[in-house]
């Protein structure tokens, strides 16, 4: 696993593991990449948040999914990175 800060407070990281990149704002996942797709959720948080996630998306706020949809793809995600890994 590669841990990655991308600023100096330490509360915007990405971590990369297997075929998944995630990227949390604190603790949170807000926002991933697989196989060259990037998913980012809206803002459902704080101002800084936000913040994280125009650093993440470049301030594109049009192609960011509702905050239940990311946690559907996410978790998705998550389950073919896994079976990816094993092998199956």
């Amino acid at each position: 696993m590669t841990i990655k800060y991308l600023n100096t407070t330490k509360s915007l990281r990405l971590e990369q593991n297997g075929t998944i990149t995630v990227f949390y704002s604190y603790a949170t996942p807000v926002a991933f990449k697989q196989e060259g797709n990037l998913t980012v959720s809206q803002n459902v948080w704080s101002r800084t948040t936000g913040k994280h996630l125009t650093q993440i998306d470049g301030g594109n706020k049009k192609s960011r999914v509702s905050f239940d949809k990311f946690k559907e793809l996410f978790n998705n995600a998550l389950r073919n990175d896994y079976f990816n890994r094993q092998g199956a």
